[in-house]
């Protein structure tokens, strides 16, 4: 089976936007700034306790505190976009944007564009998920070919190919 695909920065952002989201060291990570910091805001102010300005800190510390945890997912969120898109500015990547022909078969995953080669054994493969505009093919812990939904007719083309490679990724683990 093969299909051929674009890749454009946008997807590789929304790649790390879902990795990051479902990452569980990422997550707990997450948490413990949000949480973590929110917490210490709050309770800086009690080391004013006792003086004049312990009500002025407390307050303050309340706003920043509360602002810092309900800002935290939204600048995190902006934080990875902008790393990824400066990661992508640094350097030559006509290997991983544009152009891919990728051919599915009972061997592995072979992907082609015009400046490389590549194949994947099935085995190697970690696994296959997706989100409302992305399938992705997981080929290491942080890595994943990125396969565009658009490229598809129909949601039902969709699930057809995820399950046809699931089946294939499956049948070799």
């Amino acid at each position: 089976m093969k299909i051929e695909v674009e890749n454009t920065l946008e997807d590789f952002v929304l790649f790390n936007h879902f990795h990051f989201a479902n990452s569980p060291s990422f997550r707990q990570s997450s948490i413990i700034m949000r949480y973590g910091v929110s917490g210490i805001i709050l309770l800086l102010p009690l080391i004013l306790l006792g003086t004049e300005y312990f009500a002025t800190a407390v307050a303050v510390g309340a706003v920043v505190g509360i602002a810092y945890f309900f800002l935290w997912p939204g600048t995190m969120r902006k934080s990875v976009e902008g790393r990824v898109r400066k990661m992508y500015a640094e350097d030559n990547n006509k290997g991983s944007l544009g152009r891919h022909l990728m051919e599915f078969s009972d061997d592995g995953i072979f992907v082609e564009n015009e400046y490389q080669e590549l194949k994947v054994r099935w085995n190697s493969i970690n696994k296959i998920v997706s989100d409302e505009r992305n399938i992705y093919v997981y080929n290491s812990a942080v890595t994943a070919f990125v396969i565009p939904k658009r490229f598809f007719k129909s949601d039902a083309d969709v699930t057809r190919f995820v399950d046809r490679i699931q089946a294939m990724r499956d049948s070799t683990v």
